[in-house]
């Protein structure tokens, strides 16, 4: 007689882990991204019912650098995606070690990947294999780091409608629709780190 494991029943936690600097805001830590902009962000991974959320961006190196609360620095790098800093220091855990950021993907769990640099992270931690194996390569998305974050924002909504488990109360993303962009993106100019 076959003895079923514990940890096969149980349901898969739901995590997001997520890059900052070309994904969420324009490249060099500059402004959201439109399409996120005004807690936008926050409201769409809550409707994707994400449990938890780990940030692998290089802002948590400079965070960890600074003598401020790392969560709150990284909470303002994303520059108005999330609103509620209660809820991002509750379920955003950091990265230890950024350039290593594939590494920490836990395949136990129901995991997903937005970086702008997602591939790249993905082969250097031997882990592409991952994101190309039929209906896993949905769990990557490759940010595009000069765009309006609106990929962003259609992934995230579609993750929202195939979530099988039970979902926040409050998914009616109608009070945040997108803006309209009346100027096109201007592409910023990079700026040298202080630190290098």
């Amino acid at each position: 007689m076959a003895v079923a494991h514990p940890t096969s029943s149980r349901a898969k936690t739901r995590v997001l882990y997520f890059d900052i600097d070309g994904t969420v805001v324009h490249e060099t830590f500059g402004a959201c991204k439109e399409a996120l902009a005004d807690g936008r962000l926050e409201h769409l991974i809550r409707a994707a019912g994400f449990e938890r959320l780990v940030c692998v961006s290089d802002a948590v190196s400079i965070a960890r650098l600074l003598p401020s609360n790392a969560h709150d620095t990284v909470f303002e790098f994303c520059r108005g995606a999330f609103e509620d800093r209660a809820w991002f220091r509750e379920h955003v855990r950091l990265v230890p070690d950024p350039v290593q950021r594939a590494r920490y993907l836990d395949t136990n769990d129901d995991w997903y990947f937005m970086d702008d640099y997602a591939y790249t992270y993905l082969r250097k931690a031997e882990r592409s294999r991952l994101a190309f194996r039929g209906a896993i390569k949905r769990r990557v998305l490759r940010a595009q780091s000069r765009s309006d974050g609106s990929e962003v924002d259609s992934w995230l909504t579609a993750l929202a409608t195939t979530r099988p488990a039970v979902r926040p109360a409050s998914t009616d993303l109608s009070a945040f629709r997108r803006p309209r962009r009346s100027t096109p993106l201007v592409p910023q100019r990079p700026v040298a780190p202080a630190f290098a």
